[in-house]
């Protein structure tokens, strides 16, 4: 009897040394957050916006300088004036979004986003297209960037409880980067493909991936001030 006592005692200490349990804390962090249906909601819209994003951003400059034979200095200045853009439109969206929320912003520039790879279909290397569409295309670019960035990290601030914050943006950026990676390398594969239309087909996948990742967002509520 004591020896079978002795064993029990014996395996349920080896059991508890194999077998770590998760201290009650982390236990209800994963218990809220997979109850927080409005954050899981947002993090799908996330993903799905950076993979779509993704699927052709790092592709423009590669189109100018290999398809259009666009020279490098070019690319330079058109890349200065979205950077330029994204920083001075920062303002001004702040202070709509005070004003009218941040998910109708998300929402409206996001279909704006969403078109602006189709704007891509009818640029060549006329002069027109050099002096005026391409300066104007990036600075739309830009401009909206600037918008969807700020929207995104205001609604995630509502969202994300005050207690464990830290985590649930670690949560987000985590989602962001492993999405952003995933479209990269699925538009790099799907570039390679002659019948999917090239970098153009790859730009028309990419905004209706861009307007399907919208689709998320309808349901997720912004908490009110």
């Amino acid at each position: 009897m004591q020896l079978d006592v002795a064993k029990n005692k014996s395996y349920e200490i080896h059991e508890s040394i194999c077998l770590p349990q998760l201290p009650t804390s982390q236990k209800q962090l994963i218990s809220s957050i997979g109850q927080n249906t409005n954050f899981l909601i947002f993090l799908l819209y996330f993903g799905l916006w950076m993979l779509a994003i993704n699927l052709s951003a790092p592709f423009f400059n590669f189109y100018m300088l290999e398809t259009l034979d666009i020279d490098v200095s070019w690319v330079t200045i058109y890349s200065s004036l979205q950077a330029g853009a994204n920083l001075l439109m920062l303002i001004l969206w702040g202070k709509l979004a005070d004003k009218i929320g941040n998910r109708p912003i998300l929402i409206f520039v996001g279909i704006l986003v969403a078109v602006t790879p189709l704007l891509w279909l009818g640029i060549g290397v006329t002069s027109l297209d050099l002096w005026l569409w391409l300066p104007l295309l990036h600075i739309l670019s830009g401009g909206t960037g600037a918008a969807i960035d700020l929207s995104s990290n205001n609604i995630q601030l509502g969202i994300a409880p005050i207690k464990n914050q830290s985590i649930y943006f670690a949560i987000a950026a985590a989602v962001a980067g492993a999405s952003g990676a995933l479209g990269t390398t699925i538009g790099s594969f799907i570039v390679q493909f002659a019948e999917f239309g090239g970098l153009l087909g790859l730009f028309i996948l990419s905004s209706l991936f861009r307007l399907a990742a919208l689709i998320p967002l309808m349901f997720v509520q912004e908490p009110t001030r």
